[in-house]
């Protein structure tokens, strides 16, 4: 009992600990997260006029982020705190569940807090929403494993169902994962529980898609464009500092899981969800993206560290320590502060400047600017149309832009001339839409590098 309360302290100051260093960095919530719940409460269709090749999920359906609070930066990081602190949890009573120990759960934990942050964790993107419900998604699957009940796999198939509603690159994950489960349970109802859940989010999610008419477009921007414009023009493949610097953390998980998988159904079932998670980050690999895999990692490194291989163990405990020592004094002296990326100074000014400038029924523009914008000033985009700012995007989406600017004349244009997206400059991309403002609009005043511009008389 001494012990249990012990482990709890222990796992509650290490919790406390990584909620407080979250408060003390950098923050980076996506725009689209404010965005596109914006838009969508005002009645704008996914893939008909929000131009996005993502699953409407929890960004562009009625009900949706903004509808549970998130509307602002302070309250996206609570977000992004409440979902770390469910993290934890989730691990600690997986650990306790797998190893019937309490050290390998407190090192589990230990090495979450000490990786999450280095891998983007004080980013808030939809990679960050996955994670609790991948981990439970795992804790139900290894409880119908090892217990049969089957009200385990449906839950387990609803969460995975989940992920892929959340995101479609866990497909492959969903497919192999409950392929596994049903081949392990050899339980008929239990597969059939674990399909219905499975299929529950995602038939839920077709059906509003037909009903709304837009299954034509859906299919075009969740597959077709994925396939064609984004897998070509958005890939972006790690360098060599952020491969060297992956390997060097998920190297005691990915060893284990190559050595043990086809022995141990724990280590399989892991390395399963570790694996494929990292599905996430083929197309475009930036760190925010390997969030999801990151406490699979934590769980098989706490139970490499808890197994008898001393000569490895030291190597790869060698390699951690080096890694941290080399990364930690970087990143925290160039992550450490108040700063929130798309909610600066300039961009919250300049949507002030627009509101003074506009009525809430008079559409605008924003071209290279911050596109939170149009949720910070309460405008909607003119014609009602809207894409971020990306090459890959505007490949497509460019001449339905333009066509809702000659519809729908914007009363107000923001543009950030300077802007660049991986390297090419957003009007060089765009010019087509450049050309319109250059024509029509003349400036009347600069906020940062942000121009404010109105039609000319």
């Amino acid at each position: 009992m001494v012990k249990e309360m012990k482990t709890k302290m222990v796992l509650t100051a290490i919790i406390f600990l990584h909620a407080f260093l979250l408060t003390r960095l950098i923050f980076f919530p996506y725009p689209e997260l404010f965005v596109y719940p914006f838009l969508a409460n005002n009645g704008l269709l996914p893939y008909k006029q929000i131009f996005d090749q993502h699953f409407p999920s929890i960004m562009m359906l009625p009900f949706n982020l903004s509808d549970v609070g998130l509307q602002t930066p302070e309250s996206a990081r609570l977000f992004l705190i409440g979902l770390i602190v469910i993290n934890h949890l989730a691990i600690y009573l997986i650990a306790k569940n797998l190893f019937k120990k309490e050290r390998p759960a407190i090192l589990a934990n230990l090495l979450y807090f000490l990786i999450q942050p280095l891998f983007e964790g004080y980013a808030l993107w939809l990679d960050s929403f996955l994670v609790p419900i991948l981990l439970f998604s795992f804790y139900f699957s290894w409880k119908f494993l090892k217990e049969k009940i089957n009200i385990y796999a449906f839950l387990a198939g609803l969460l995975l169902g989940l992920a892929f509603f959340v995101k479609q690159a866990t497909l492959p994950l969903l497919i192999v994962a409950s392929g596994y489960l049903v081949y392990k349970s050899k339980s008929p109802k239990g597969a059939a529980l674990l399909l219905i859940g499975g299929f529950l989010p995602i038939s839920a999610m077709v059906f509003w898609i037909y009903r709304q008419g837009i299954l034509k477009e859906f299919f075009y921007w969740t597959v077709t464009f994925n396939f064609e414009v984004y897998a070509k023009l958005g890939r972006k493949l790690p360098t060599f500092s952020q491969a060297v610097r992956t390997l060097a953390f998920f190297s005691p998980a990915l060893f284990l899981t190559f050595s043990k998988a086809l022995k141990e159904k724990r280590v399989l079932l892991l390395g399963i969800f570790l694996v494929l998670s990292l599905f996430l980050s083929l197309t475009r690999f930036e760190f925010v993206h390997l969030q999801p895999a990151l406490p699979f990692v934590a769980l098989l490194t706490a139970d490499f560290f808890s197994r008898k291989r001393a000569l490895l163990k030291h190597f790869f405990v060698v390699v951690i320590i080096v890694s941290l020592i080399l990364w930690l004094p970087v990143f925290y002296k160039g992550h450490l502060g108040n700063d929130v990326y798309f909610f600066d100074s300039d961009t919250v000014s300049t949507a002030k400047k627009v509101r003074e400038q506009t009525t809430p029924n008079e559409p605008i523009f924003v071209l290279g600017s911050q596109p939170v914008i149009y949720s910070i000033s309460q405008r909607l985009p003119a014609g009602k149309v809207f894409t971020v700012n990306v090459f890959w995007n505007m490949e497509v989406a460019q001449d339905k832009i333009l066509d809702g600017l000659e519809r729908d004349i914007p009363k107000v244009v923001v543009r950030d001339t300077s802007s660049i997206i991986d390297g090419k400059k957003v009007i060089d991309f765009s010019q087509k839409i450049n050309s319109f403002i250059e024509e029509r609009y003349i400036k009347i005043d600069q906020i940062g590098a942000n121009e404010i511009l109105i039609p000319k008389k």
